[in-house]
Parts: structure tokens; C-alpha cells; sequence
């Protein structure tokens, strides 16, 4: 989580870092902010999170598969 705040605060842009949850991987897609915050995290669990461009969670989204 730690890089995709960097790549954030680098490029001054909201970043999205997705990653496969397991086995494959080890889950934990993030969107950050320019500031390097975390704005929305999915977690380990697969699933699914929508973001409008401020980072809160869009209206009718669902979290899990």
C-alpha cells in the first residue's frame, strides 16, 4: 500500500493499485488520493468497490462476490 500512495503523491493524481486476492495473490487493491491517502480499500476478500473521483463510495455499489 505503501508504493501506491508514493505513485500518488509523485504524479499528484488519484492512483488505483488493484491486485488478484488469493490464492493467486495477496488481495488488498487500494485507490489513493494525490496526498497519498487511502480512499477506498477492498481488502483481502475478493469483491468489488466503486469510487466516485473524491474517494466515497458510489451510490448502489456492493462490496463482495
Amino acid at each position: 500500500m505503501v508504493l501506491n500512495a508514493a505513485r500518488g503523491i509523485e504524479s499528484s493524481v488519484y492512483a488505483a493499485g488493484v491486485c488478484q486476492a488469493a490464492p493467486v495473490s495477496v488481495g488488498r487493491s487500494v485507490l489513493v488520493d494525490p496526498t497519498g491517502v487511502i480512499e477506498a480499500d477492498v481488502g483481502l476478500a475478493p469483491g468489488v468497490r466503486a469510487a466516485d473521483w473524491q474517494g466515497r463510495p458510489a451510490q448502489g455499489t456492493s462490496r463482495g462476490c
